[in-house]
């Protein structure tokens, strides 16, 4: 009987520590929050791949008319040729695939690598006319549209250009909000014309007489997916011993 103390208080100890050290289901959660919490804790970077998206839709516009070389002699007889109303010149864009670098424990940080590709008009300011090489010269010049198709009414001019370029962005995710900002550069890929009414299109060989390079800042804000963009360009639309003019563009981006 002497030792029935000693057992009881054995087994009281075996108990106690046998409940100090039950592993019960809400622990178990509690430690695999804690595991996956220090799982993102060293693994801030991640890498994700996106296709065709974002997308742009936007006016654009020359910021000025600036006429150099042969363009000032001609601007000086035809008047101002090229247009500097944003409702008529449009641009669209599409970052056909995107690598993108997630920082951050809730990925709040992006940078995006994309491949672009781009379409842009601007449209002439008198549209009686249609920019175009002509004489015998691969100089884009200001043509009489209605010499070339007597039926032409005057009613629309443009020229088109064309880039493939690579933009470097920066996104900050809040909520379902983001915030971007980057820079993009591009070449030309082809350079057209167009005007109407009849519809009369034609192609500018070797994009004479525009920048075959096109370097540009943009930034934009969305909600959902769906936001709004700036860009200014950082070098000419055109040809620098035609013109310095550089573009401005503001429009809808869809799927940042």
């Amino acid at each position: 009987m002497k030792k029935f103390p000693v057992i009881l208080f054995v087994l009281l100890s075996v108990q106690v520590a046998a409940a100090q050290n039950r592993i019960v289901p809400s622990d178990l959660e509690d430690f695999s929050e804690f595991n996956e919490f220090g799982r993102r804790q060293y693994n801030r970077v991640s890498t994700s791949f996106d296709l065709a998206f974002p997308m742009h839709f936007a006016w654009s516009t020359l910021l000025d008319r600036t006429y150099n070389g042969a363009w000032s002699a001609m601007k000086t007889v035809e008047g101002d040729f090229l247009g500097l109303d944003m409702g008529q010149s449009f641009l669209y864009s599409l970052d056909m695939c995107s690598y993108n670098f997630h920082f951050g424990v809730a990925r709040d940080f992006t940078l995006s690598l994309s491949l672009r590709w781009t379409l842009a008009d601007f449209s002439l300011a008198n549209t009686s006319y249609a920019l175009m090489p002509a004489g015998g010269s691969d100089l884009l010049t200001p043509v009489s549209a209605a010499v070339r198709t007597p039926r032409y009414n005057g009613k629309k001019s443009k020229v088109h250009a064309d880039y493939f370029g690579v933009p470097l962005v920066l996104k900050w995710k809040i909520d379902r909000i983001r915030v971007y900002a980057g820079a993009t550069a591009e070449v030309l890929v082809r350079a057209r014309g167009r005007y109407r009414e009849p519809s009369v299109k034609y192609e500018i060989p070797g994009g004479n007489g525009f920048n075959r390079f096109r370097s540009t800042l943009e930034c934009g804000i969305s909600y959902g997916g769906l936001g709004v963009f700036a860009s200014y360009g950082l070098t000419p639309v055109f040809d620098p011993a035609l013109s310095d003019a550089k573009s401005f563009t503001f429009g809808i981006v869809l799927g940042l």
